[in-house]
């Protein structure tokens, strides 16, 4: 077993992974996404793993560059290490002499791995940015479910009768109704799809 420090590019977070050298780089992924279910809310597949390594020497959290990549910042070192042709390959062992090795050990202050994460990550932290809105959105659509039970209980106590709702308005009030349902589970899916760490955060599966 030995312990990888990650560095997250674009959100400023490093954390170590413990995992065994003989697992594959796929698995590595796997293990990022466990330890930070909060930041990874998408298939860790998704992810694109470097090595934070230049040569032989690994980056140091000491280093002014690492500073800047806590700070969100993307600096220039760091970005000549992310190039498509570096890109650690899913179906390869760790202990991969290009990799890691099997007689891999770690040394206080060494940065591993760098992370990328697709689009996806920033449009979490856009809402995470914005708790008020989605909270007013959830809310919102609460009162819009409140209403639409109202006119459940209008049409289910009126029917098609002529002293409450005559045929046409029955007719439209039904179409009204199947809509808003209709659209308020559309858009109820795509948020627990798009960003479910909001989506739990408000507690919104408890009207799913």
């Amino acid at each position: 077993m030995v312990k990888l420090y990650c560095a997250v590019v674009g959100v400023g977070s490093v954390f170590p992974v413990d995992i065994d050298i003989n697992e594959t780089v796929g698995d590595l992924k796997d293990k990022i996404k466990e330890k930070k279910p909060g930041l990874i809310s998408f298939d860790a597949d998704l992810l694109k793993l470097y090595l934070a390594r230049e040569g032989n020497k690994w980056l140091d959290s000491r280093d002014e560059d690492i500073k800047a990549l806590k700070a969100k910042r993307f600096p220039d070192r760091v970005k000549n290490l992310m190039q498509e042709h570096l890109l650690l390959d899913e179906t390869m062992d760790l202990s991969n002499v290009a990799y890691f090795g099997h007689y891999f050990e770690r040394v206080e202050g060494d940065i591993h791995v760098l992370v990328e994460c697709p689009d996806e990550p920033e449009q979490v932290n856009k809402y995470k940015r914005k708790p008020g809105w989605l909270r007013w959105y959830f809310y919102g659509e609460l009162v819009l479910m409140a209403l639409a039970l109202v006119f459940s209980a209008v049409v289910v106590l009126c029917g098609k009768g002529k002293t409450c709702l005559n045929a046409a308005t029955f007719t439209i009030v039904s179409s009204v109704l199947g809509s808003l349902i209709g659209i308020m589970e559309f858009r109820r899916r795509r948020i627990k799809s798009k960003i479910p760490t909001a989506y739990r955060r408000w507690g919104y599966e408890s009207i799913a």
